[in-house]
This record gives C-alpha cells, sequence and structure tokens, in this order.
C-alpha cells in the first residue's frame, strides 16, 4: 500500500513537471514576443469622465415648478487601442439610454493620408468636434451643437505643414440610402502651431497661435441642403478668443440635424474670448452669439472654470441670459458643474 501511494505521488509530480515545463515554453514564448517587438496590436486603453450639473432658472418649468435640479448629462467610458497600425475606438455614455453607443470606428492607414470609418463625427465644426470634457463654456455653442452628432460614414484627411484638410461622407438624411451628406474642410494654421483641441486658454501654448478654417457641406437628399461655415480662432497661455460665422440655404440645418435652436435659411454667428486670472487655475470667458432668426434671438454667456486637474477636475459656473421678441423662449439660466476624468 505504501509503495503505491509512492507511486501515485511520483506520478502526480511527474505530470506538473511536464505541465510546468509547457507552461513556462508558452510563457518564455510571450517574453521573446514582447522583447522582439512582434507583438500586433496595444491596448484597449480606457478613458473616460462624467459631469454633475445643477441647473435652475426662474423662466423654465419643469412638472409644473420652476427649473432648479440635479442631473447627470454626461457619463462617458472610451476604449481605444491598436491592432497592426489599424485604430480603434468605442465610446459609450450611461447617462442617455437612447445613445449608449456614441463612437464606434476604425482609423485605417494610408500613405500620407488618414482614413476614418465606422460611426463618428463628421469634420466640419471645431465647437462640434471638440470633446465635451474639453469645451470651456457648460454648453456648445448653438452652431456647435449643429454638428454635435455622430453619423456612419468615412473621413479622409491629411495635412501638409500649415494646412489640414478633412474630407466627409457619411449617411445623411436618408440614413442608408444612397443619397450622402458631404462635408469638406480646411484648415490653416496663421500663426504657431495652431489652437488645438481645447477651448480656452488652459494649456495653451505659451506664444499665440491661431487658425482659421472654411467647412462646406451639403445633404444630397435635401433640396438646398446645403451650408457654409468660416471660422477663427486665437489661443495663448493667458487668453483665448475667436469667431464663427455658418450661412445656410433653406434646409442647411437639416442637413446637419444636431440639437440647436437655429432654423434654416439663415447667418448666424458667434463671438467668444477667455482670460486666465490665475495661470491654469481661474479662467473667465464671455461669449455672444446672434441666431439671425425672425424673433432676432441672441444669447449672452459668462463662465468661470476652476482648473484642480486641468480637464480631469474641474468646477464651472456658467449665466446665461437669452433675449428674443419671442417671450417664450427668453430665460435666464445658471448653471454649475463639476467634471472629473480617469
Amino acid at each position: 500500500m505504501k509503495l503505491l501511494s509512492i507511486g501515485a505521488a511520483a506520478l502526480t509530480l511527474s505530470g506538473f513537471a511536464v505541465a510546468s515545463e509547457t507552461d513556462y515554453s508558452s510563457f518564455d514564448k510571450d517574453i521573446e514576443a514582447l522583447v522582439s517587438g512582434d507583438v500586433d496590436h496595444t491596448g484597449p486603453h480606457i478613458s473616460g469622465y462624467m459631469q454633475a450639473r445643477y441647473d435652475n432658472s426662474g423662466d423654465i418649468t419643469v412638472g409644473g415648478n420652476d427649473l432648479g435640479g440635479f442631473e447627470v448629462p454626461r457619463a462617458r467610458v472610451s476604449f481605444q487601442g491598436e491592432h497592426n497600425q489599424y485604430g480603434y475606438k468605442v465610446q459609450v455614455d450611461f447617462s442617455n439610454s437612447t445613445d449608449v453607443l456614441l463612437d464606434a470606428y476604425v482609423d485605417i492607414p494610408v500613405s500620407n493620408v488618414s482614413a476614418r470609418t465606422g460611426l463618428f463625427k463628421g469634420g466640419i465644426s471645431r465647437n462640434g468636434l471638440t470633446s465635451s470634457s474639453k469645451l470651456f463654456f457648460i454648453n456648445r455653442s448653438q452652431i456647435g451643437d449643429l454638428f454635435d452628432n455622430r453619423d456612419y460614414g468615412v473621413m479622409f484627411s491629411g495635412d501638409f505643414d500649415q494646412l489640414s484638410w478633412y474630407l466627409t461622407l457619411q449617411n445623411g438624411s436618408d440614413m442608408q440610402g444612397d443619397e450622402l451628406r458631404i462635408a469638406g474642410r480646411v484648415e490653416f494654421d496663421v500663426m504657431g502651431k495652431g489652437v488645438g483641441g481645447v477651448e480656452g486658454a488652459y494649456g495653451g501654448p505659451d506664444e499665440l497661435s491661431g487658425t482659421v478654417a472654411l467647412s462646406m457641406y451639403d445633404d444630397g437628399n435635401l433640396t438646398d441642403g446645403t451650408g457654409t461655415l468660416v471660422e477663427a480662432h486665437m489661443v495663448s497661455s493667458e487668453f483665448s478668443f475667436g469667431a464663427e460665422v455658418l450661412d445656410t440655404d433653406v434646409n442647411g440645418v437639416a442637413a446637419a440635424p444636431g440639437t440647436s435652436m437655429l432654423v434654416g435659411d439663415t447667418t448666424a454667428f458667434s463671438v467668444y474670448g477667455t482670460y486666465m486670472l490665475t495661470p491654469d487655475q481661474w479662467e473667465l470667458g464671455v461669449r455672444y452669439q446672434d441666431f439671425d432668426d425672425p424673433d432676432n434671438s441672441n444669447l449672452v454667456e459668462v463662465g468661470v472654470n476652476h482648473y484642480l486637474d486641468g480637464h480631469n477636475l474641474k468646477y464651472g459656473i456658467g449665466y446665461s441670459t437669452m433675449s428674443s421678441d419671442n417671450a417664450a423662449i427668453e430665460a435666464d439660466i445658471i448653471q454649475v458643474q463639476l467634471q472629473v476624468g480617469f
């Protein structure tokens, strides 16, 4: 009996030794692949942010009461990585049950040109393209709101020194019909390295930099579904300012179906400026928007940001007042927002 026990133990140890040798062999191969650079993917890298906001207005009612409550407008998680030089991104938002999936696209490596396909924002408006986590003002401009929407399609882009260009083809208003929404954008860095992808002066360059841009779009499914956007932006580490002017045909707004208050056949514009009261800590800004609508509506916004860890941890306070010949849309709103990123 003792002999049987010893034999069983020996067999067990022998099996363990064989298994261990196989495991270590596989482990060694993984190490060799890492050292030699044969691993063909990186990531996914996980990042995200959430915003908690309080809105107050005596001019807007909710459920029969004046507006005065809390919300979480965004709670987003992004997964980004690369496989054989093909980049990918998937972004979801858990604050809105109707649009959980925001982005889902692949960046295809092409010589001297970048190609993106999937679900993404078209290359039209800087304010619309800027991540909501990198905005100075709590809300986008009304022009930016028009282009804060995703669609399925393909986008090509490239740059030559100071010049960058984007060509976007997306489904448009007929969805998977054979008429596409086509948009083109050209940017030129008139000073320094341009303005980058952050609204406001936080993280800006020491020397003044500037970018001008021209965008045009057309939804082939809509008659007169065209628009032209002209922009100019300047930024330094101390201040930023800029302007955007949008001219659309009758159905030009419908061709860019965001949540904006703008209506078709308009020449709307906005101008803004921000100033760092304390370097990289306190920033003050103001923005004026004219909707060029039949009611002569305009919007004035004043905001203050307190950066505890840049845009990864910041407080924002905003006050906006809407003036219009239509008394139903006139309103004063105070907003307070906390943003945390990871």
